[in-house]
This record gives C-alpha cells, sequence and structure tokens, in this order.
C-alpha cells in the first residue's frame, strides 16, 4: 500500500474507486481518501492510500478518475482543461528550434519552451526505455500535416473573400490550394490503405486524435500488446515516409517533448 499527498480538481473520489497512474498501463486502488484541511505548499490537498493493481483489472464498481485530477498545470500557460485533458485540443509543454537565430558561428542553436498541440508520441518516448523514436515521431507529424491539409485545405492571397460572398464570372480551374488539398487527400488515403482496418483505427486514434494507448485499451485489451503493435504500425509508417523522414531529421532535430 502506498499513501500519496495529491492535487485535486474535481469531485473528491471514494474508497474502491480507482486512480489512473502516472505511467500508461498503470491503476491504483483507492483504499482510504483523508481531505487535509489546507493545502500545503505543493498544492496537495488529498491524501490517498492507494493499492496498485494491473490494468487489465476492470473498474467496475468503482469509478476510475484519470490523470487529469490530480495533474499540475501552469496557471499562467493555456486553460487548464486543454493542458490536462487528453484529446485534438490538448497542448503540451515542448521545446523547437527558434526560427529567427541566424547566427552562422553558435554552437549550439537557441530553443524555445513554449506550448504545442499534444502529442502522445512525445509523450511516451520521454518515458525510461520507450520504444518511441524521432522517426517515429517525424513520420507521425508528417502523417498529421496530410490530414489536416486534406481536411482544412490552403488559404492564399486569391480566396480572401469575405464569409458568403459572391464572385461572378469565369474561372480558370481550381486554385492551387484546392490542388495541394487533393493531393494531400490522395496520399492520406494511399498511406492508410496498407493498414488494416484495426491498425487504422489505431493510429488514427493515438497520432491524429490524441488519445493514450490506456484510454484506447480500457477494459478490454492489453496496453503493453497494443504499444508493440503501434510500434510496428509506426515503422511501417516510417518506411512509407522514408525520404520525407530522413530529410527532416537532416534538417534540424525535431520538437520534443519539455
Amino acid at each position: 500500500m502506498s499513501r500519496k499527498r495529491l492535487p485535486w480538481h474535481g469531485p473528491l473520489p471514494e474508497p474502491g474507486d480507482y486512480l489512473e497512474g502516472r505511467a500508461d498501463g498503470q491503476l491504483w486502488l483507492i483504499r482510504s481518501v483523508e481531505p487535509l484541511r489546507r493545502p500545503d505548499v505543493s498544492g496537495a490537498c488529498i491524501c490517498l492510500d492507494l493499492d496498485q493493481k494491473p490494468s487489465s483489472t476492470p473498474p467496475s464498481p468503482g469509478i476510475c478518475h484519470p490523470r487529469s485530477r490530480y495533474a499540475p498545470h501552469d496557471v499562467l500557460g493555456p486553460p487548464r482543461v486543454r493542458q490536462v485533458v487528453p484529446g485534438p485540443a490538448s497542448v503540451m509543454r515542448a521545446t523547437w528550434r527558434d526560427p529567427d537565430d541566424l547566427r552562422p558561428n553558435a554552437r549550439r542553436a537557441r530553443e524555445i519552451t513554449g506550448y504545442r498541440s499534444s502529442c502522445q508520441l512525445r509523450r511516451m518516448s520521454v518515458q525510461r526505455g520507450s520504444p518511441i523514436t524521432e522517426a517515429h515521431i517525424v513520420a507521425a507529424d508528417h502523417l498529421r500535416s496530410l490530414a489536416d491539409l486534406s481536411r482544412v485545405g490552403y488559404t492564399g492571397r486569391e480566396n480572401l473573400l469575405p464569409i458568403g460572398s459572391v464572385a461572378y464570372g469565369p474561372r480558370a480551374g481550381p486554385t492551387a490550394g484546392a490542388i495541394l488539398q487533393a493531393f494531400a487527400s490522395t496520399n492520406l488515403n494511399r498511406c492508410l490503405r496498407q493498414f488494416s482496418p484495426s491498425e487504422q483505427l489505431l493510429l488514427i486514434a493515438v497520432v491524429l486524435f490524441s488519445v493514450p494507448v490506456l484510454v484506447w485499451c480500457w477494459g478490454r485489451l492489453d496496453p503493453k500488446r497494443e504499444t508493440q503493435r503501434l510500434v510496428r504500425i509506426l515503422d511501417r509508417l516510417v518506411s512509407h515516409y522514408q525520404t520525407e523522414v530522413d530529410a527532416a531529421l537532416q534538417a534540424e532535430r525535431p520538437v520534443k517533448a519539455a
């Protein structure tokens, strides 16, 4: 049994509930709950007695509280819900090369720390013994950019018209943005067709919708096996976009989790 003092946001848990651990695939059974009279210096406001359980243990009849209940957040950053709740709109702290750093004799490029769209592969890559490589992240970024381009498309100077505007006269054909959007959609479909339907669902959930592997597996699949299957899918994705991956790795280091 482990006793932990944690910050807490939302309804207080009850004995018999489950708590999602910090590592993927980790679950804790809550034995007792003791609210603190006042938060301590670390922000903890609740004390829990926990027993670690296998991730395959179903949470019924208790409730499983997500990590977002006790996850710390930056009060000066984006809204808390975007920092701690996983999903397409979530963000994460990351570092990347400063595009304005033009010093030719610098030993090391200047880096910026800030927030970017959440990426589960980057979160997994910082864990000890993680099988996720930089090539996997670059290939996933390329797939994500194709999905965004095929869904949203580009805008250009000639397309900056007010919403609901009516333009008269003949057109010479589709715009350059529409052509690029069609190419991106074709490229995306060609890539996804090499995977089975179940592999497509896992790839889309983790890469495009930023769903944690544990949430994907909840109550029906083994997280370790699904992580291994995800790595095999990413290996095939890297092979499919090998030219783009090699060019990105040679150009500069990919954005990494802070």
